[in-house]
C-alpha cells in the first residue's frame, strides 16, 4: 500500500508526464530537490511500473485531491513537489495538453469525451491551476476558453466513456435521477457521489473554476454582471451571457450531483455571485421587498431602513434573530410601539456572543407582534445599510450578488453571522472535496422552532380512529390539521398569495378547510417549505418499492394522484408534473396496478394521467384482459385503453 508521501510523488509524476506527453512507465524522479522532501527510505530508486490508461487517470485525480485538501502541509508539499517537477518545460507542453483534449478552442465539434484520456488531461489542469505560473501560462493559451467548452457540450449531449473494461454511463445531469431509479437492481444506485456520473462534466468544472478565478475573461463579464440584472442575464443562452447561464443552472440543479454544483457556484464566485440559486430562493427573495406581512424593521444612521421577516431569520439565520428580541420574563411583553434604542445589532453582526443561547430554545415574540405593526430596531452606527441589505438578500435568497466596494464589509458581517457558505465563498475557499450542499429549506419552521410565529391552519378531512382522535402536541386540537405560515404560502404559491390578498372573508380566517386527507396536505405544505416531494420511505428507490406490499405500493400512487390533484387546484405547475413522472415510474414497474391507478385518477379529474397509464398498458392489453384485470374498470376506461392498444397495433404496420 502506498504511503501518502508516495501518492504525492507518483501522482505529481503523472501529471507532469501528462504535460510533456510522455508514457505509462512510473519512475522516480532524480531531481534530488524533489526528493529532499522525503526520508530516503520511504522511496523505492528503483520503482518501475506499467500501469493502465484508467489507473494514470487516477493517479492524476489523486494529485488533485492532494493539491485541495484540508491540511496545509499536505497542499503545500504537494504543491512544492508539482512545481519542482515542471520548472524545467516551457510553454509548448501546455499548449500541447490543451490542444490533446480534442477540441482545441476554435472549434466545438471535436469533442472526444468517449476517451478516458480527456479525463486525464482534464484532472491534469486542475492540479496545474493550483500553480500559479502554470495557470498563467494556461490563460495565456485559452486555457479557461477549452474546458468551457468541454462543459457546454457535456451539459447539452448525453454521452459514454470507457474506464478499462467497464463502461461508465455519462448522462446530462438533468437526466440522471429518473436514469439512475430505473435501475432495478439496487436503490444504492440512486445515491450520487459527490462527482456525480459525469466525471468529465465535474473535472472540467473544477478545472474552469479555478482557471477562471482572477482571468481577464470573468473581469469583463463580471462588468456585465454588475450592469444589468442577474435573472435577465441567465435567460441569456448566447454570445456573453452564455457562461452565466450556464454555471447558473448547474448551480442551481437540484438534480446534479454536490460536487458539481459546488464547482459551479465557485464559477459564479469568479462574477461576484455568490451562494446556490434555486427556485424556493428565488420565490422568498420576493418577500424581502413585501412589507405586508412584515414584522421587523431596522433602522440605520444615515435615516434608511429595511423591513423583514422574522420567521425568515428564524430559519435562515437565527444566529441574527436572538439577540434582537431577547425574551426577558422581567420585562414587559413586547407591544407593537415599543423601539428598542439599546438593542444594539452590532452585537449581533460585529461582536458576536459565542456563548450565546440556543436560538430554538430563547426566541420568543408576541402574537400582537407579529400581526401589528413591525418592530423597529436601531442599527449600529457602524453597521451600514447597503452590508445588510446584502446580507438579507443573501437570507432570503440562497444568493446574492455584490460588487467588490462593498465585499469586505459583507465578509464580516457574514462571518458575525455565522453564514458559512457565504463567507466560505466570499474569501474564494476550495470547495471541501465531499460537501453537502448546503440545503435552502424552511423545513426547521414547520416543528416546534416556527410553531410560535404560524398563523394559519390548514384543516384536512378529518378521519376519527377506533380509539379517537389524538391531540396536537403544539395546539392541542383534535382534528387533523396542519400549522402553516402565510408569508411563506403566499410567497411560495399564486393560489394563496392572491387569497390573501384578496380582501375576501377566506383571507383574514385563522383556518382554511383543505378537502384532502391529512397526508396529501402535509406532503404539499413539505413541497413548499423545502421545495422537494417526500420520499416514499426511509430508503428511497426501486429497492425500497419492490419491498413494499402490492395494498401499500397502490395507496402511494393514489396519494400521489390526489397530491396531482391538490397541486392542480393551488397552481403548482411543477409539483404536479413531479408527481406525474413518479406515478409512471413506479406503475411500470407493476403493470398490473395500472387500474386501480387508473379508475382513481379518473375520479380526481387527472384525464392525462389516465390518457398516460392507458398508452402504457396498452402493449399488454389482451394478456391483460385475459387475466380479468379490467373487471373492475368502468367501460368508458376500457374504451380508452381499448382504443390506444388499437392505434398501437395500427402503428406497428
Amino acid at each position: 500500500m502506498l504511503s501518502i508521501n508516495s501518492l504525492r510523488l507518483h501522482g505529481s509524476n503523472y501529471v507532469v508526464r501528462t504535460v510533456i506527453r510522455r508514457g505509462q512507465r512510473l519512475t522516480s524522479p532524480k531531481d534530488m530537490h524533489s526528493r529532499s522532501l522525503y526520508r530516503e527510505d520511504q522511496l523505492d530508486k528503483s520503482i518501475s511500473i506499467h500501469i493502465s490508461d484508467q489507473e494514470a487517470a487516477q493517479m492524476c485525480k489523486t494529485t488533485l485531491i492532494l493539491l485541495s485538501s484540508t491540511s496545509e502541509y499536505c497542499s503545500t508539499t504537494t504543491k512544492v513537489l508539482l512545481d519542482n517537477q515542471l520548472q524545467q518545460y516551457a510553454e509548448e507542453p501546455f499548449t500541447f495538453l490543451l490542444d490533446a483534449l480534442g477540441l482545441g478552442y476554435k472549434e466545438t465539434s471535436k469533442v472526444k469525451s468517449e476517451k478516458v484520456l480527456t479525463l486525464r488531461r482534464l484532472w491534469t489542469l486542475s492540479s496545474l491551476s493550483y500553480l500559479q505560473e502554470s495557470k498563467r501560462k494556461l490563460l495565456d493559451t485559452n486555457g479557461a476558453n477549452v474546458v468551457f467548452i468541454i462543459i457546454r457540450e457535456h451539459h447539452k449531449a448525453n454521452v459514454r466513456t470507457t474506464f478499462g473494461n467497464s463502461s461508465l454511463p455519462i448522462s446530462g445531469v438533468h437526466g440522471r435521477i429518473m436514469e439512475s431509479k430505473s435501475c432495478k437492481s439496487c436503490c444504492s444506485h440512486v445515491i450520487q457521489k459527490w462527482e456525480g456520473d459525469d466525471d468529465v462534466l465535474f473535472a472540467a468544472l473544477s478545472a474552469f473554476a479555478r482557471l477562471f478565478q482572477g482571468s481577464v475573461w470573468a473581469k469583463e463579464l463580471t462588468g456585465i454582471v454588475q450592469q444589468g440584472s442577474v435573472y435577465q442575464l441567465v435567460k441569456n443562452q448566447h454570445g456573453e451571457g452564455e457562461v452565466i447561464s450556464l454555471l447558473w443552472k448547474l448551480a442551481g440543479d437540484k438534480d446534479a450531483a454536490a460536487g458539481v454544483r459546488w464547482w459551479a457556484s465557485s464559477g459564479l464566485a469568479c462574477l461576484g455571485l455568490y451562494g446556490f440559486p434555486s427556485k424556493l430562493g428565488e420565490n422568498s427573495k420576493k418577500m424581502l421587498t413585501d412589507s405586508v406581512l412584515s414584522d421587523l424593521t431596522f433602522v440605520f444612521a444615515n435615516g434608511n431602513s429595511l423591513q423583514c421577516h422574522a420567521i425568515m431569520l428564524l430559519a435562515r439565520c437565527p444566529s441574527l434573530l436572538p439577540l434582537l428580541l431577547q425574551p426577558d420574563s422581567s420585562k414587559q411583553k413586547l407591544s407593537r410601539s415599543d423601539e428598542y434604542d439599546d438593542l444594539i445589532l452590532q452585537q449581533a453582526c460585529m461582536e458576536y456572543n459565542d456563548n450565546a443561547v440556543d436560538p430554538r430554545t430563547q426566541y420568543s415574540i408576541d402574537k400582537a407582534v407579529k400581526r401589528g405593526d413591525p418592530v423597529k430596531v436601531q442599527a449600529s452606527a457602524r453597521l451600514s445599510y447597503e452590508a445588510t441589505k446584502y446580507i438579507l438578500e443573501f437570507i432570503y435568497a440562497g444568493v446574492v450578488q455584490l460588487n467588490a466596494k462593498n465585499l469586505t464589509e459583507v465578509k464580516l458581517l457574514a462571518k458575525r453571522c455565522r453564514l458559512k457558505t457565504l463567507s466560505g465563498l466570499l474569501n474564494g475557499e476550495t470547495p471541501t472535496w465531499g460537501a453537502a450542499i448546503p440545503q435552502f429549506s424552511l423545513a426547521s419552521l414547520l416543528g416546534d422552532l416556527g410553531y410560535q410565529l404560524v398563523d394559519i391552519v390548514l384543516q384536512a378531512d378529518t378521519c376519527i380512529s377506533e380509539q379517537g382522535a389524538e391531540k396536537c402536541k403544539l395546539c392541542k386540537l383534535t382534528s387533523d390539521h396542519v400549522h402553516a405560515h402565510r408569508l411563506v404560502l403566499s410567497s411560495q404559491c399564486e393560489f394563496f398569495e392572491a387569497l390573501f390578498r384578496s380582501g375576501m372573508r377566506d383571507s383574514a380566517e385563522q383556518a382554511i378547510q383543505v378537502h384532502r386527507r391529512k397526508e396529501v396536505v402535509v406532503k404539499v405544505v413539505y413541497y413548499l417549505y423545502c421545495g422537494k416531494l417526500l420520499s416514499l420511505s426511509e430508503v428511497d428507490g426501486d429497492c425500497a418499492w419492490s419491498h413494499l406490499g402490492t395494498q401499500k405500493q397502490l395507496t402511494y400512487l393514489q396519494q400521489l394522484v390526489e397530491l396531482a390533484e391538490l397541486a392542480e387546484e393551488w397552481l403548482l405547475e411543477d409539483l404536479q408534473q413531479r408527481c406525474f413522472e413518479r406515478i409512471m415510474h413506479y406503475v411500470r414497474l407493476n403493470l398490473y396496478l395500472c387500474p386501480e391507478v387508473m379508475s382513481h385518477a379518473a375520479t380526481s379529474g387527472q384525464g392525462f394521467i389516465v390518457d398516460e397509464l392507458a398508452e402504457i398498458i396498452a402493449p399488454m392489453y389482451t394478456q391483460m384482459q385475459n387475466s380479468g384485470a379490467f373487471d373492475t374498470l368502468e367501460e368508458e376506461l376500457k374504451e380508452i385503453v381499448r382504443t390506444a392498444h388499437v392505434r398501437m397495433s395500427l402503428a406497428a404496420f
